[in-house]
């Protein structure tokens, strides 16, 4: 075993009791020189391409959100995990800090502005929320998952997506069981068969047209998710003008799902998702 560089450095130069010694000229005795006061020239400046990537700060993300929200793209996030594609779409984007600040946006901004306005927009036109049952697991581990599937896992993978989302509508009529089981065996066979095809003539022109069409894409996805949530009330006699203002803060947690999902992968937004969910679970739950 090699020990440090200061030993292998000052091999074949033993001390001794010469008095002509050759000046220091390797890193451990420039070290040494340093240590003693000596005055040497600044190290040579290290080149751009060596130079680590800069981790991805709050504000960053924050700006980078909302001009994903103005004009949406397909570019990726800084920070991947390395391996296989889809590795790193289920596991890019995991880290708690990150996860946890967008929760508190997502909490700040729901609670003290956009859900205040729906319940005076409920308490206005006579709409009452619906009573939930579901269960726990239901709301934090399952409808995350479902609904990631049916809205946003598609956005990096548009060739698949009718499977996709039939899968997923099947996953939240069904819900966990058999029946979903065998529902999704024959889905998943198809997908399979469909990849192990010849590809289309020209994959490339199909892809360019999606990156043309994606902002429309990716804004409907977005409505259609906060539109779902509409079955959460009994809208009574409402207008039906006022009816989308009920859903803003789903429609707000929507666009930030999508940016964390293309931006970092399906398994970041099911985890954002899925923490956004226990809170007014809980909430519910102790009142």
């Amino acid at each position: 075993m090699t020990p440090g560089g200061d030993e292998v450095a000052g091999r074949g130069n033993p001390p001794g009791p010469s008095a002509s010694a050759p000046p220091p000229s390797s890193a451990a005795d420039s070290s040494a020189s340093l240590r003693a006061g000596s005055v040497l020239l600044p190290p040579p400046r290290a080149s751009t391409t060596d130079t680590p990537r800069r981790r991805t700060s709050a504000r960053h993300e924050l700006a980078d959100f909302l001009s994903f929200v103005r004009r949406p793209t397909l570019r990726r996030g800084r920070k991947r995990f390395p391996g296989t594609s889809t590795t790193a779409d289920w596991l890019s984007g995991l880290a708690p800090a990150r996860l946890l600040m967008w929760l508190m946006v997502l909490w700040t901004i729901n609670f003290i502005v956009l859900g205040p306005l729906a319940v005076d927009v409920a308490d206005t036109s006579g709409v009452k929320r619906a009573p939930s049952m579901l269960p726990a697991y239901y709301m934090v581990v399952w409808a995350p998952l479902i609904e990631e599937m049916v809205f946003r896992f598609w956005l990096r993978r548009p060739a698949g997506w009718p499977l996709y989302t039939a899968m997923g509508i099947a996953g939240f009529l069904l819900g966990p069981g058999w029946g979903l089981a065998m529902t999704l065996i024959p889905l998943g066979a198809s997908r399979v068969a469909q990849l192990m095809m010849t590809p289309p003539a020209k994959p490339w022109a199909r892809l360019r047209r999606y990156r043309r069409r994606f902002p429309v894409y990716l804004h409907l996805s977005v409505l259609a998710f906060a539109l779902l949530h509409l079955l959460n009330y009994q809208q009574g006699g409402a207008p039906w003008w006022l009816l989308p203002l009920l859903v803003l803060p789903q429609w707000f947690t929507g666009l930030v799902l999508a940016w964390s999902r293309v931006r970092h992968g399906i398994g970041a937004a099911i985890a954002l998702h899925a923490g956004f969910n226990a809170l007014p679970f809980i909430l519910l739950r102790l009142l």
